[in-house]
């Protein structure tokens, strides 16, 4: 923080505004931002677009490193790193940067939140309700996400935009944060008011199984393939996270639990520490579609 960043034995590390500007910024030879806009820039015109309608605040942001020989998700200046330091942010490429935004205020459980997934592919933006305690997201319709680059989930196709589009998404957005801030309580009230047996869990666990299995197969041997949600990994942790909470020692005999709950186990694995980051607003939109299909809860 503060311009100092130790990134020694570490995947991601959190960073603040200040490391993200006094980082280096990757730019093309004429000297224009690869991308149109830095990660700065980009997050700060969002804060700037939600400040007349809420109270923007950066809740967490991380650099995030990563295994890419070519363009890694944090590249240092050898040179700048001996004339500053190690540690020193301005001896940095930050190519891999994830945030969220909260709209909401800090008493607030669930707050609406603005996430920005900044990699080497590009960038992607999404809106929903987050959950502050866990950092748990969602995305509710295609219409609150958007991208500088094709997403993997066929229903997001379109959501590729250039950047003068983006900033009029984003500006839109902000004009509709009530609209918005409304259907996510709403949402989160439907699912609060649905209790899953733990038969329903196998079922939903099922689901999402078979669909990674079919994603897996790709398209050589099935007709149609679903966007996997969760990869087995991930869905590896949430069934352990549901298990342990409910069936192990200890616990209580009551296995009902809230659809919101069941949403939550399946969202815990999508964070910068356990998931790749180009993936993880197209995973949240993808949980929330299962779990908006499977209870026909929109």
């Amino acid at each position: 923080m503060d311009g100092l960043v130790d990134f020694e034995g570490k995947k991601l590390v959190e960073i603040d505004m200040t490391d993200l500007d006094a980082s280096i910024k990757e730019k093309w030879l004429d000297g224009t931002p690869v991308g149109g806009i830095t990660h700065y820039d980009l997050i700060r015109f969002i804060m700037d677009a939600f400040l007349p309608v809420s109270a923007p605040v950066i809740e967490k942001m991380c650099a995030v490193n990563n295994r890419d020989k070519v363009r890694p998700g944090v590249t240092q200046d050898a040179k700048l790193a001996k004339e500053l330091g190690d540690d020193a942010a301005q001896s940095m490429i930050f190519r891999r940067v994830h945030a969220l935004i909260y709209l909401g205020y800090p008493e607030e459980e669930v707050s609406t939140a603005v996430a920005v997934s900044w990699h080497q592919l590009g960038f992607s933006i999404g809106i929903g309700p987050n959950v502050k305690v866990c950092d748990n997201g969602c995305i509710l319709g295609a219409e609150h996400i958007v991208s500088s680059y094709t997403l993997p989930c066929k229903t997001l196709k379109e959501r590729k935009l250039p950047l003068d589009l983006i900033k009029d998404t984003v500006e839109g957005w902000a004009n509709e944060y009530n609209e918005i801030n409304d259907k996510g309580e709403s949402f989160i009230a439907k699912l609060k008011g649905i209790n899953l047996e733990w038969h329903d869990m196998m079922l939903l666990f099922g689901k999402l199984g078979f669909d990674r299995v079919q994603a897996d197969l790709g398209t050589s041997v099935i007709e149609t393939t679903p966007f996997s949600a969760l990869n087995q990994s991930q869905l590896n942790v949430a069934m352990s996270r549901y298990a342990q909470d409910h069936f192990g020692k200890g616990c209580k005999k009551d296995k009902t639990i809230t659809a919101w709950e069941a949403m939550n186990y399946l969202n815990y694995p999508l964070k910068p520490s356990s998931c790749d980051v180009p993936l993880i607003l197209p995973q949240q939109y993808a949980v929330t579609k299962v779990m908006q299909d499977y209870l026909d809860c929109k």
